[in-house]
């Protein structure tokens, strides 16, 4: 009769023990929405935009120079989601300056981050970014690489950045060219 309570007892213990080593807890994030989009240089750079939400949700556009081009959409896992959180936490996001605009032709980026009812907006060139930021702006620039996406209508994707518009060259003022004299000989 002991035995068979030490044994129950045994088999409860086992089971408590190792039903809490495979329960996974689900991080906490705090950051619910990113909008990212790339443009403007003096060479080759590509314009592009990205927003990834908390519903797992991921939207890319691929303009001029990009290697993708059109409109996507697609989906990440929460272990995406996770690592682009923990990435953003450990450059400590909440206190990055929102202007990092000190040299001539590098990289543009803009970046917004939606979190706790906030919004943190950076505005950047990327030689003038800390080495950790610009890793982790590097990062989610190039995570549409990663992901399954599928090409849709651009009609029904709209982004709240605006850098990957490329600037249209302004209007040309009409020009009259005169013709050349004809002198006689």
């Amino acid at each position: 009769m002991t035995r068979n309570i030490s044994l129950i007892g045994l088999a409860t213990f086992l089971f408590i023990s190792c039903n809490s080593v495979t329960t996974t807890q689900r991080r906490t994030n705090e950051i619910a929405k990113i909008c990212f989009a790339t443009g403007g240089c003096f060479g080759h750079c590509p314009f592009l935009a990205i927003e990834i939400d908390s519903s797992l949700n991921y939207k890319f556009y691929g303009g001029l120079y990009a290697d993708k081009t059109g409109y996507f959409t697609g989906t990440v896992s929460q272990g995406f989601w996770d690592t682009l959180n923990m990435k953003f936490e450990h450059i400590n996001y909440k206190h990055l300056d929102s202007s990092y605009e000190h040299s001539i032709d590098d990289l543009s980026t803009e970046t917004i981050l939606y979190f706790d009812n906030n919004c943190k907006y950076i505005r950047a060139q990327s030689a003038s970014l800390p080495d950790s930021v610009l890793t982790v702006f590097k990062w989610v620039m190039n995570s549409y690489k990663t992901v399954a996406l599928t090409k849709t209508a651009g009609s029904a994707i709209a982004f709240e950045t605006i850098i990957q518009n490329p600037t249209p060259p302004p209007p040309m003022p009409p020009m009259k060219f005169i013709p050349p004299n004809e002198t006689k000989r």
